[in-house]
């Protein structure tokens, strides 16, 4: 599912999450930790089907702070 979800553009993904933690903050006006459970298990599904630097890089992106 991972190796389907990469071939996108992955800019849109991280998109979606700053635009998610943006909408949070001014809301809650406060600092916003996104947390995405179980993000060890798609890197090593990317590390057995040789894809991985792909998958840490998108989570490398996807970490937004306001």
């Amino acid at each position: 599912m991972i190796k389907f979800l990469m071939k996108a553009d992955d800019a849109e993904y991280g998109r979606a999450l700053r635009n998610l933690t943006k909408y949070l903050h001014t809301y809650y006006q406060k600092e916003v930790v996104l947390l995405i459970d179980e993000y060890d298990n798609p890197l090593i599904v990317a590390n057995t089907f040789n894809y991985y630097k792909e998958a840490i890089n998108f989570l490398e992106i996807s970490s937004v702070q306001l």
